[in-house]
């Protein structure tokens, strides 16, 4: 937040992977008994991120609030990025509400999901595919399976419409790994998404809110 890329926007220079992860955060109270409440303010624009972590006894919440407290609608690049270890049997799985759906893979052109997906599995070592699905709201959950073990990963907020997919066979990483990242909009620069006709944009005076959720389920031998 509020661009994966580094970008400028407006003569102001936004770092990799925005700048949330370094500035500081006020602790706040917590909506949900044993959560977590933050809040950050942009130094780039004049956005506000607040993110509340809390569990029960079947999953861990993120919720997550972007307030725009200015008389301007202003642009904004949001996406999950967490990564998970992965085997050769690690399996992702998505739950599509549309079919034939394709994706556009960064170096490998635009192919069918199913394609992208055998490929991104079958990667050599040093190597990495990102891809992004060409519909938005094509998937609003992920799933990895790995033997009898999964890990179920939901998106909710109608911000968050697009999906990328990342494998990485150590290439950046130190071992194999998978991201799965729901963001606002199709592409990592925030200047290079907001061109986009119909691209996020938080109106003025108002908060935009939405939801990650992951719920595992883990057999103990």
């Amino acid at each position: 937040m509020p661009t994966l890329d580094a970008c400028e926007l407006d003569g102001t220079a936004i770092p990799d992977h925005g700048e949330v992860w370094a500035v500081e955060w006020t602790d706040l109270p917590a909506r949900h008994p044993e959560g977590i409440r933050l809040s950050c303010a942009l130094r780039s624009m004049p956005l506000t991120l607040t993110r509340e972590v809390w569990a029960d006894d079947t999953r861990l919440v993120f919720d997550y609030w972007l307030t725009n407290a200015t008389a301007t609608a202003l642009p904004a690049q949001w996406a999950a990025h967490p990564q998970f270890a992965a085997t050769s049997n690690t399996q992702l799985r998505l739950e599509f509400s549309k079919p034939d759906v394709t994706a556009t893979g960064i170096g490998s052109g635009t192919r069918r999901w199913s394609e992208l997906l055998q490929a991104g599995e079958a990667l050599l070592p040093g190597s990495h595919l990102k891809v992004w699905l060409d519909q938005p709201a094509a998937a609003q959950s992920a799933m990895i399976v790995n033997g009898q073990n999964t890990l179920r990963m939901r998106w909710e907020g109608g911000a968050v419409r697009n999906l990328a997919v990342l494998w990485d066979n150590q290439q950046f990483s130190r071992e194999r790994v998978l991201a799965i990242e729901p963001a606002f909009d199709r592409g990592d620069s925030l200047v290079a998404t907001s061109e986009i006709d119909d691209s996020f944009r938080i109106a003025p005076m108002s908060s935009q809110t939405w939801r990650v959720t992951l719920v595992a389920s883990i057999l103990i031998v």
